[in-house]
């Protein structure tokens, strides 16, 4: 791992800074078809906690690991110390929590994601992956926004 990384279609991608080639790649990852599906069905109640299902289906009878991460846009901090110190960062995507479901073929759960004082649930999304816990590739994602009461 460094910075900045870019990983595209589960591989490290080090010509992301040529428009051309990132885009070229990005057509090449789009147009293969998926090896697995990922289904996500959150909502978000009314004390805060998100719920919901994930489930995934693949062909790949390796044990397979589905991840549900919880994530959290527009988060400010103001480091005080460091190469940072006085300066105004600004974060999305940072995750706020995470479940996984493990197993082969057809891998479903339910996760139930409880509030915590700092999150802001109006700027929540849920993430799903499945991935090869041996290798770490990624056979699919997919993220969509932690809605309210299933709207």
């Amino acid at each position: 791992m460094y910075t900045p990384q870019v990983v595209l279609g589960g591989n490290d991608f080090r010509a992301w800074s040529s428009e051309r080639s990132f885009e070229d790649a990005v057509k090449s990852v789009n147009a293969r078809k998926a090896p697995a599906t990922v289904e996500i069905t959150p909502r978000r109640l009314a004390d805060g906690s998100i719920e919901g299902r994930v489930s995934s289906v693949t062909a790949d009878k390796s044990h397979l690991t589905l991840v549900v991460a919880l994530t959290q846009d527009g988060i400010v901090s103001k480091p005080n110390a460091g190469e940072n110190k006085g300066e105004t960062l600004r974060q999305n995507f940072v995750v706020r929590d995470v479940a996984e479901f493990r197993g082969t073929g057809t891998i479903a759960g339910s996760f139930l994601f409880k509030p915590r004082a700092n999150w802001n649930p109006d700027r929540m999304s849920v993430v799903a992956y499945l991935r090869d816990p041996r290798t770490g590739r990624v056979l699919q994602a997919l993220s969509t926004p932690a809605c309210r009461n299933g709207v």
